[in-house]
């Protein structure tokens, strides 16, 4: 292991070890390798920590005519992670998801009790009536509120 890591040396990836194994292997196509040099260098290539590491296994082997495709062995930048939800974000759809599902419970119990209640002779019943119109359309605008922001989260674009 110690003796791979030699300074001047660069790390390399899975990305730069499959270039050279596809090089390789258009060497043995070229019939410029024999099958048990080409396996014997394939697995020397997946052991290879360094570009020294793999330099070495196509020094001696000629240029391959055909599509040029550059070998970087020099180290690349990785794509950054996609962005997260912050916990912020995700709080408040938590939120809005309980008020919106525990709104929903409260309009449709109002309105059951409110239906079964609405014979008319009770005493103050215009009150009671205008108080069942005026929570009905607070769940409503909450459901509907809460529903409509729920499904802009789940289905923008990102």
């Amino acid at each position: 292991m110690a003796d791979s890591l030699q300074a001047g040396s660069v790390r390399v990836g899975a990305a730069d070890r499959t270039l050279v194994a596809e090089r390789l292997v258009a060497h043995y196509q070229a019939g410029h390798l024999r099958r048990q040099e080409l396996e014997l260098r394939l697995t020397q290539v997946a052991h290879a920590r360094t570009d020294d590491d793999l330099h070495r296994l196509t020094l001696d082997l000629p240029e391959v005519p055909g599509p040029a495709r550059p070998i970087s062995l020099v180290a690349r930048s990785a794509p950054g992670p996609e962005p997260r939800t912050s916990p912020l974000r995700v709080a408040l759809d938590v939120v809005v998801m309980v008020v919106t599902f525990s709104a929903a419970i409260c309009l449709t119990l109002l309105l059951i009790v409110a239906g079964s209640t609405s014979s008319g002779n009770a005493p103050g019943g215009s009150g009671l009536n205008f108080s069942v119109a005026a929570l009905s359309a607070v769940g409503a605008f909450i459901v509907g509120a809460g529903t409509i922001h729920l499904f802009y989260r789940a289905f923008a674009k990102k």
